[in-house]
């Protein structure tokens, strides 16, 4: 989710930290290859600053259920081994994915080719999972009685969105 962030009324002390932020979180791209680094060179710079931005203030902002303000629960709790992983455009997958772990209804998840994307969130009482990375990506899902988990995100810029199942050792 991005929201629109005027920078007009801000001071040059204000905006100048947002600017360096935006800035570090571009150069600091672990997937320098990924679809969304080949859509961000596409764009002119200051375009590309200001979609930055929007995605910096959107994780100071978010809603209350995102930012881990819902009602959680340690029904949950426990060590989820991956079982499968798909992409909706057939790109490679790994054949499984990392554990993803939940404590007193916190859940964690390291992602990505090295672990260094991570995912964090809260499950409610009905088993609904909320996670956001350290990217700034969405990550939503369900866990049924079971100690099945299936969820999944969706990346801006990209077509791809990717599903997966873990099952509760």
């Amino acid at each position: 989710m991005l929201y629109a962030f005027p920078m007009d009324d801000l001071t040059d002390d204000e905006r100048e930290p947002l600017i360096a932020a935006a800035r570090k979180a571009l150069a600091e791209d672990p997937f320098p290859r990924a679809p969304l680094r080949s859509a961000l060179a596409k764009l002119d710079p200051a375009r590309k600053l200001r979609l930055c931005l929007s995605v910096l203030v959107g994780l100071s902002t978010a809603p209350a259920g995102i930012a881990g303000g819902q009602t959680t629960t340690n029904i949950f709790d426990g060590t989820y081994d991956g079982v499968s992983v798909s992409d909706s455009c057939g790109q490679p997958t790994p054949a499984r994915q990392r554990p993803l772990v939940v404590t007193n209804g916190v859940a964690e998840w390291h992602a990505g080719p090295t672990g260094t994307i991570i995912f964090q969130g809260s499950v409610t009482p009905q088993g609904n999972l909320t996670m956001r990375s350290n990217l700034a990506v969405v990550f939503t899902g369900k866990i049924e009685l079971n100690g099945k988990l299936t969820g999944g995100y969706a990346v801006a810029f990209d077509p791809c969105a990717r599903s997966f199942v873990w099952q509760k050792k």
